[in-house]
């Protein structure tokens, strides 16, 4: 269970992916994904149910899409703390500064992704990060060096927008910084992680069995 604090800071990590938060209201974040991430939608729900925090059922739209609303805490979602003066979302140094490792591992399930090199056999990953600027994606990722301890290197795409990529040293140091919550990120997710690092490190031993009853609203079978 976290603390209310500790949920609204992990919150910046969906805020900064996938999350919406309305800026003229800024009491309530919304969080949609495509059909097949149910379960993880379902796990964050679940997370919050168990840190008390006031949450809408998972709701199907129109376009197949599902959908939530949690309610946030209005104060750490002052306008200039979330959005630039134009109205964009951005990642301020308030955001970044108190990004959770629960929040790191949301953010990396939205908009991360992990591969082995065909050619190299090198483990490697990278973070979308299109919808920011070039000077906020490197103080992006100096706030994870500074406070997780996890090196990266921006580099940009061929259409033009920045990411962060991670060798294999810097997928072990995000592993390290998000392996005390992995229990919150369901099965169908973790392939995003490098849980058997070169094949010398086996992290899923580490991890508790999964519980279904974590998710008793939920059952989801393809």
């Amino acid at each position: 269970m976290f603390s209310n604090k500790e949920i609204d800071y992990s919150l910046f990590g969906i805020f900064l992916g996938d999350g919406y938060v309305d800026k003229t209201r800024r009491n309530q974040m919304s969080i949609k994904h495509a059909p097949q991430q149910r379960e993880y939608l379902e796990s964050i729900r679940a997370c919050l149910i168990e840190s008390d925090r006031r949450v809408s059922n998972i709701n199907t739209l129109g376009s197949g899409q599902v959908f939530m609303r949690t309610h946030i805490t209005a104060r750490h979602w002052n306008f200039n703390r979330a959005w630039k003066s134009t109205g964009v979302k951005y990642p301020s140094m308030y955001m970044l500064d108190r990004l959770t490792p629960l929040g790191l591992a949301w953010l990396w399930c939205d908009d991360g992704s992990f591969r082995v090199n065909s050619s190299s056999g090198s483990r490697q990953g990278r973070l979308a990060v299109c919808s920011f600027t070039i000077k906020e994606v490197d103080k992006m990722m100096d706030s994870f060096t500074k406070n997780f301890g996890i090196t990266g290197i921006r580099q940009i795409q061929q259409r033009g927008y920045p990411m962060i990529s991670f060798n294999s040293t810097g997928m072990r140091q995000l592993l390290d910084t998000v392996l005390p919550v992995m229990d919150y990120i369901p099965p169908s997710m973790r392939y995003k992680f490098d849980l058997q690092y070169e094949g010398r490190f086996d992290y899923s031993k580490k991890l508790m069995i999964y519980n279904e009853s974590a998710f008793p609203e939920y059952r989801y079978s393809g």
